[in-house]
């Protein structure tokens, strides 16, 4: 009996230890979650290894762990406890390798090109050892392919998941392209364009990649109206997108060229044209060229001379549209107008050297020269741009009207090593010099302006 008696304590006993651990177990795994939440990694570690000591699972812990790691920039350790987590060799905590593929895919954990797809290629491997499936996984896969090369596998693996996924469709018509297989990109574009125009029906968010998938399969199937209506759905969206900004220039471009070329053209379609093309970073060459044109067409064209009257007088021009339009008013002879253009062009972007330049030149060019102001907008120019002959034969000749003789001819010499055949600047080294009494100097580039 009293033997007998004993077990009941004993019992008692390793149950309470069995209450006991489990409970602990909870509390520190709260203590480490809480740890981690307010940032005192000191104490988080404390916690993890008594766990450690209890024996009880923490991968789901230690996984939460390393992401909120990451998350506050520690990536280093992130990923060392992620690879305890998952090693490349063998199946381990399925989350763990997801994220560490991911994580290499996007260059972040310092491995070299090469070495980045191999332990990729091996952590996808473990993922299928340990059959974890789903299309996240195909994507993964199809992914690595890409990147060893392997296109047409790639596009093999995806087209069971076009019509589920959007993001297969979109990788699979981009790699149809790469092939050259344009029957396949243009069925995959198709898809595309189904899925997106039902996420815009939907009302559904969409990014800067999922417009720019959209776009291209609008390119693919030659829809030029729906590629326009893509891209302004773009550009309202992301308006600082390049992509999205350099394609609505593209279309307002061809746009222009059209109606430049109708039978009747109508002048403020062309200037409507004209602005969006700025508005949406166009080629300042080409622009340039066609706002050039007009001018040179304005005396016996007049619808030339309604589009730049528009032009002239709207309120939408930005600035490298009002920079353009100076400098032609400014080559036209119109001085005037030429300075008030340059004027709101500076005023709105005043990163713009040539506006700097031609607004000083317009100055110079006054009834009522403003010298002072000029010689204050061409130096701006220049310390924007300080190594551009044109800018200093400008301050150049701003300081020879000052008859500031030595400073004209330092400016004056830096450009014309720059312009070496410019007659304009040999006549005003010619005259500076003579004030400075070097004749031989004088008659020197008085020649060469001849």
């Amino acid at each position: 009996m009293p033997a007998l008696a004993l077990l009941v304590p004993v019992g008692a006993a390793a149950a309470w230890g069995m209450l006991w651990d489990g409970s602990l177990a909870r509390t520190y795994g709260v203590a480490v979650r809480d740890a981690r939440e307010s940032g005192d990694y000191e104490r988080m570690r404390l916690f993890e290894r008594k766990l450690a000591q209890l024996g009880v699972n923490t991968q789901h812990i230690d996984f939460q762990t390393a992401d909120r790691l990451a998350k506050d920039g520690n990536l280093a350790e992130a990923y060392v406890r992620m690879r305890r987590l998952a090693r490349p060799e063998q199946p381990g905590y399925p989350p763990a390798h997801l994220w560490i593929i991911q994580h290499l895919f996007r260059n972040e954990l310092k491995e070299a090109p090469a070495e980045s797809n191999r332990l990729a290629g091996m952590h996808l491997d473990q993922l299928e050892a340990a059959r974890i499936r789903g299309p996240q996984i195909t994507m993964l896969r199809a992914e690595w392919m890409i990147r060893m090369q392997r296109l047409p596998e790639a596009s093999a693996l995806l087209e069971p998941l076009i019509h589920r996924e959007p993001a297969a469709a979109m990788q699979r018509m981009a790699i149809n392209m790469q092939l050259g297989d344009l029957a396949d990109a243009k069925s995959d574009a198709r898809i595309v364009r189904d899925h997106l125009e039902d996420r815009q029906r939907r009302k559904s968010a969409m990014n800067g990649y999922e417009y720019q998938s959209w776009a291209l399969a609008e390119q693919l199937l030659g829809d030029d109206r729906s590629l326009t209506a893509v891209l302004k759905a773009w550009g309202e969206e992301f308006p600082d997108d390049l992509l999205a900004r350099q394609g609505l220039g593209q279309i307002a471009r061809r746009e222009l060229d059209s109606e430049l070329q109708a039978d009747r053209p109508d002048p403020s379609q062309i200037a409507r044209r004209i602005i969006e093309a700025a508005q949406f970073g166009n080629d300042p060459a080409e622009l340039s060229e066609r706002v050039a044109m007009l001018f040179a067409e304005r005396d016996q064209s007049t619808i030339a001379q309604a589009a730049i009257e528009e032009l002239l007088q709207s309120a939408d021009a930005p600035p490298i549209l009002l920079q353009l339009l100076g400098t032609q008013t400014l080559v036209a002879g119109d001085p005037i107008e030429a300075s008030a253009l340059l004027k709101r062009a500076v005023e709105q972007d005043s990163r713009d050297a040539v506006a700097w330049n031609n607004y000083a030149c317009s100055l110079m060019r006054l009834p009522e020269a403003d010298l002072d102001e000029a010689l204050s907008a061409v130096e701006q120019a220049i310390v924007l741009a300080p190594n551009s002959p044109q800018f200093h034969e400008t301050r150049g000749q701003l300081l020879l009207r000052l008859e500031r003789w030595p400073q004209a001819v330092e400016d004056l010499e830096f450009a014309i090593n720059g312009m070496p055949d410019s007659k304009p600047t040999h006549r005003a080294l010619a005259t500076a010099y003579a004030a400075l009494g070097q004749q031989q100097l004088a008659a020197a580039h008085l020649q060469s302006a001849e």
